[in-house]
């Protein structure tokens, strides 16, 4: 019965360790041609904890759909894409490891102007977070340290150029893009020194209920 028993715990035990090791890569790229066919699918898993309420009609029920707000590069006719890089991958059984990098260039001061103040005004829950300490230009956050999920947007202002980048449960030594593009003291999975922030109402309402 003894032999039984530890025979089954060692069986755990591998199991485990299986799950653990499995990952399966659902983006990876480093092509700006790729953006179009990419970028939506690889962004969704980076806010796959916000959710809104929505009243669906057929249902006749209120339900949680995911919240996507305008945190995305918009593009114009006088936009580039200068640099792009996208990996997704599904840790089992942790959830999706996330790193995300895009930066647009735009051609005339008015259209670089226009997105940045567009960026600057974003909110859902709370008003984005404007920073000149995290990086020597200013960054724009959306979400900063919650839950291991960092979002947000680096002003290049001479080279009229916005950087856009998307983090959840990555650590800096496995980030594959460029760290200067990372904000100063940038560490464990995610977190940012003495910001614990979101506009993402559902995001914080989970890391309340998880952590509170």
């Amino acid at each position: 019965m003894k032999l039984k028993f530890i025979s089954y715990i060692i069986l755990l035990c591998l199991l485990f360790t299986c799950l653990a090791s499995c990952s399966y890569t659902k983006v990876e790229t480093d092509k700006p041609e790729d953006f179009d066919s990419t970028f939506l699918e690889a962004r969704k898993y980076c806010t796959s904890l916000v959710w809104r309420e929505e009243y669906d009609t057929e249902q006749n029920a209120v339900v949680l759909v995911p919240d996507y707000p305008e945190m995305l590069p918009k593009l114009s006719g006088d936009s580039e894409i200068v640099s792009y890089f996208a990996k997704c991958v599904e840790e089992l059984p942790l959830g999706e490891s996330v790193q995300i990098l895009v930066s647009v260039k735009y051609e005339t001061d008015a259209d670089y102007n226009s997105e940045k103040q567009r960026i600057s005004g974003i909110k859902s829950g709370n008003l984005v977070l404007i920073s000149d300490e995290l990086f020597d230009k200013t960054s724009i956050l959306s979400t900063a340290s919650l839950m291991d999920i960092c979002e947000y947007v680096i002003c290049y202002d001479d080279d009229q150029i916005l950087t856009y980048v998307y983090l959840q449960s990555v650590k800096e030594e496995d980030i594959l893009f460029d760290h200067k593009y990372l904000p100063k003291g940038y560490y464990d999975y995610g977190k940012i020194p003495d910001l614990n922030f979101s506009i993402y109402n559902g995001l914080i309402t989970f890391d309340e209920n998880n952590n509170g």
